[in-house]
């Protein structure tokens, strides 16, 4: 990234004064991204917005736009777009007073206003309703409202903090495409703040995964679905298997045998395993792992045997819940019309998977416990 448009430099960040939510952060946007900040609440993805927002300030640090660092410019004269899951519309003011705002407070003349305003409210597909009041409009139509008075001005940089967390499902989706359709043809930055993973995958250019104030991945969505590099990452981004098993072999193109619990053997990419390391934490996609009846077709010498506990079928799919000999659950995914009608409670079924798809860290206790993955079956 050769010219960034936003820069974090070292940048923490304390509210006590004894400790650090942000202890070391640096990481930087480029013009015309979409990077989202994603992570569980208390990560530190809000103080970082909050902070370049210009609401919080750090303790040390640099926060650069453009090149300037703009730690002790007061909010009001970055220049930045700000929508909020709150709305945080005036409810005495009609729509196009609401959206004509910030163009009042910058003193533009009264006809640059009008124009902007009927433009902001076309791109945002509320023409005609700009008479109304904020209480007058549903949820979805006053979350458009706000993109509008964050994009009238026409800022270089708009932030995002959970601004669909209030609606419900489909309105987020009508929201989501709404918000991908003006990224795209405005080509504005944009910072977005979710801890929704499904949100955050169908928005971003890339993504950053927070994690205890500390940035523990960020990269294009696909990069960090297939190739985390931890289990924290591996478990919040999307649904994952865990299963845990002691390295017997390392092949040449360093592919590890894993042995698991029941004395099955299969194999693994390693992630930051090191030679010597005994106890490995394999990570397995629900929809990377092959399911079969026992008397159907052979899925192979490393497929391992399992029994159905239950199916839960979810429209366009169904989530097979499984257990292994040594008692360990695992879920795979399948395509509701692929299922097999005899894949029912107590049938024999055998599982298998690419070695690609099976992704192995270091076995670490403390790490395993903190990561949501250790939830995931």
């Amino acid at each position: 990234m050769t010219d960034p448009l936003v820069r974090f430099d070292r940048v923490a960040k304390s509210y006590d004064r004894a400790t650090l939510v942000i202890p070391d952060l640096s990481f930087e946007v480029g013009r015309g991204e979409f990077l989202t900040l994603l992570g569980p609440s208390g990560s530190g993805k809000t103080t970082t917005l909050m902070m370049l927002a210009g609401f919080e300030a750090p303790d040390r640090g640099r926060i650069l736009l453009e090149g300037r660092d703009i730690v002790g410019v007061p909010a009001h004269r970055r220049n930045i777009g700000v929508v909020f899951q709150s709305y945080a519309l005036f409810p005495h003011l009609t729509v196009a007073q609401n959206v004509a705002f910030p163009l009042s407070v910058r003193g533009r003349p009264r006809a640059e206003i009008a124009e902007r305003v009927a433009r902001a409210l076309a791109m945002v597909r509320l023409e005609g309703l700009g008479d109304r009041r904020p209480s007058q409009l549903s949820g979805g139509q006053q979350q458009r409202v706000a993109l509008a008075r964050a994009l009238v001005f026409e800022p270089k940089l708009v932030l995002m903090d959970e601004p669909l967390g209030a609606l419900d499902k489909q309105l987020r989706a009508e929201l989501q495409a709404e918000i991908r359709r003006l990224h795209r043809e405005l080509g504005v930055t944009i910072v977005y703040v979710t801890h929704d993973q499904e949100e955050a995958l169908a928005l971003s250019d890339r993504i950053a995964v927070f994690n205890e104030g500390r940035i523990r991945q960020i990269g294009p969505p696909q990069a960090l679905y297939d190739h985390p590099r931890d289990p924290f990452v591996a478990g919040f981004i999307g649904e994952n298997n865990r299963l845990e098993g002691e390295v017997v072999g390392r092949d040449e193109d360093g592919q590890l045998a894993v042995r698991l619990g029941g004395g099955a053997v299969v194999r693994a990419e390693p992630v930051d395993v090191a030679p010597a390391t005994r106890r490995v934490l394999l990570s397995v996609r629900p929809e990377r792992i092959a399911l079969a009846h026992a008397e159907a077709e052979d899925l192979g010498a490393d497929a391992l045997a399992a029994t159905v506990v239950e199916t839960v079928f979810l429209g366009d799919h169904v989530r097979v819940r499984v257990r292994l000999a040594d008692g360990g659950l695992v879920t795979v995914k399948r395509p509701a019309y692929a299922l097999d009608a005899r894949l029912k409670p107590g049938a024999r079924v055998a599982l298998a998977w690419s070695a690609e798809h099976a992704i192995a860290f270091a076995a670490d206790g403390t790490e395993a416990a903190r990561s949501p993955l250790a939830g995931h079956v």
